[in-house]
């Protein structure tokens, strides 16, 4: 067995490496661009980033938020990102009891963190993330073999079912529901309207 401050430090570190590509993901696929190729480079002067110069978090600080080459200010949801994938994997292992029940947690944070940021930036939910989460949830929860909290919680029989897309991008949260409702069931909480039509007074 490896000490948990070892894990978790490595845990930690894979958090850094994925928050370092979700912010690829970030900005290239809302545009239909490749994730694997070119190499990342500056979006002002277009230089290709050195190894040196991507290092998670830490190449942000040593740069002061700015490009070697050109000077020019980046944004600093690059290290955001980046941090917050790290503690996000981080708190997954310290809260799971199993492993696979860690790496569910993983791939959902990394998976729903990267959606938060695209919509805010572009108002997307581009379908590689959304449908990718999809399979994801459910190849995850066949081969899980003890179900995590939530599975406990019974889904609401009124719930609509979620409407998939064709397009790469959504601007509607279909796709995202869908893509959750495999790792979350949704609480069995009775809707206002549903309240009001047992007790006979309206919904307002």
């Amino acid at each position: 067995m490896y000490p948990v401050w070892l894990v978790g430090a490595a845990y930690f570190c894979l958090g850094l490496i994925f928050g370092s590509f979700l912010n690829v993901c970030i900005y290239r696929l809302p545009r239909g661009l490749s994730v694997v190729r070119p190499r990342s480079a500056c979006p002002e002067c277009h230089q290709m980033i050195s190894a040196q110069d991507n290092i998670p978090v830490l190449s942000w600080l040593l740069l002061g938020g700015r490009c070697r080459h050109c000077k020019a200010p980046i944004t600093p949801r690059y290290a955001v990102v980046e941090f917050t994938c790290a503690m996000l994997f981080l708190l997954c292992f310290l809260r799971s009891a199993l492993p696979v029940d860690a790496v569910k947690g993983c791939v959902l944070c990394f998976l729903l963190l990267g959606l938060a940021f695209t919509d805010a930036e572009t108002h997307l939910l581009p379908d590689a993330m959304t449908l990718t989460g999809l399979v994801a949830g459910i190849l995850l929860s066949v081969i899980s073999l003890v179900p995590g909290p939530a599975a406990a919680l019974p889904a609401h029989p009124s719930a609509p079912s979620p409407v998939g897309t064709s397009r790469r991008c959504s601007s509607t949260a279909s796709p995202w529901r869908s893509s959750t409702a495999r790792w979350v069931p949704s609480p069995a909480i009775p809707s206002t309207s549903s309240n009001a039509a047992r007790s006979g007074q309206p919904p307002w």
